[in-house]
């Protein structure tokens, strides 16, 4: 179970099953992800990024296994906007944000000679307040369909997983309720997150802490509602959907740099502005994400542009996943973006 969760853990990639709680001051300090910074309510605003990805194998791997990623079929892609509740979500007629994503990963493993079919298909939504609210959770929700890689009483073998996990957050008792539901009705020979013979299970945490509260499907976004030039580390609690328990995850500072892109650069649209151009390189600032679990694997990066970058609005340019048993890293760079926020 652990390789599984170390493959779905950031890659929105963000796999883990997670929600989590910071125990010191607020890092929301400024709304990057708009063009005006300073605004603490939610606004109309659309975005959505591309991402490409490749495989890098660890060369230095002792597992009896290989990846192959089929990288023209395989991408993860981001989606923000401003969402009216009907009721369904929160409260009818409060507006939160809304940030999505869905990966695909297509590939195969090579198990010693035989070969086995990998594909991975996660999406999930979570919907936040306005930064004058606190930037708080309101609900989130990932469906997983994952092979993983695990272990297996002849070697090594790729299992099937087929789940959602949706949290609901209830700010004022403090709480957050959390309900995994397996999905058997394809005929796979899947395997559930759940005890043997349960299809579904629902439990809730009190004393979750809202203060500094990020959802795991919104850190892919969260950061760029700090300010990554002045950021050192910020320790969260985070709950872990398998234990029903807290755990710690930790964002820190890793680098600042510059991101080349190959060939003719990536392509940026601005709607505001009426323009659509090639960017050769943008200036970064990457954060090395890790957490204090039986379920952690090794430290992912993400890498989001300079605040001071314009028409970039900090937007995720780059993410590394190491993948499960640490045999190679799955590399995500940005290869797309169109952007509305008036």
């Amino acid at each position: 179970m652990k390789k599984l969760l170390a493959i779905i853990s950031v890659l929105a990639l963000t796999f883990a099953l997670a929600a989590c709680s910071a125990a010191v001051k607020s890092p929301f300090s400024r709304a990057g992800f708009l063009s005006s910074p300073s605004e603490k309510s939610v606004v109309a605003v659309s975005e959505r990024c591309d991402y490409s990805v490749r495989y890098v194998p660890n060369q230095s791997s002792k597992i009896n296994a290989t990846y192959t990623l089929d990288e023209e079929n395989s991408y993860l892609t981001t989606a923000l906007s401003a969402y009216t509740s009907d009721g369904s979500v929160g409260k009818a007629g409060d507006r939160y944000y809304l940030f999505e994503t869905h990966t695909y990963l297509k590939g195969e493993y090579d198990l010693g000679g035989t070969l086995a079919p990998a594909e991975n298909d996660v999406t999930t939504k979570v919907y936040l307040t306005a930064l004058g609210d606190g930037f708080t959770p309101v609900f989130s929700t990932r469906t997983v369909k994952a092979d993983s890689l695990e272990d297996a009483a002849a070697g090594l073998a790729v299992k099937r997983y087929d789940f959602t996990v949706k949290t609901v957050y209830d700010k004022a008792a403090g709480s957050a309720t959390v309900s995994l539901d397996a999905d058997f009705d394809s005929g796979e020979a899947n395997y559930s997150l759940l005890k043997d013979g349960e299809t579904s299970a629902t439990y809730t945490l009190s004393k979750v802490g809202f203060t500094d509260y990020i959802d795991n499907e919104a850190l892919l976004f969260a950061p760029r509602a700090m300010t990554l030039s002045s950021l050192t580390s910020v320790s969260f609690n985070s709950i872990d959907a398998l234990s029903k328990s807290l755990n710690q995850l930790r964002l820190a500072y890793s680098a600042t740099g510059k991101k080349e892109f190959a060939d003719n650069g990536y392509i940026r649209t601005n709607d505001d502005y009426g323009f659509s151009e090639s960017v050769v390189s943008v200036s970064t600032i990457t954060l090395s994400l890790s957490v204090n679990s039986t379920y952690a694997g090794s430290p992912q990066t993400l890498t989001f542009a300079d605040s001071t970058e314009a028409h970039e609005y900090m937007r995720l340019i780059a993410l590394s996943v190491p993948a499960t048993y640490n045999t190679g890293t799955f590399e995500f760079t940005i290869k797309t973006s169109q952007y509305k926020n008036n």
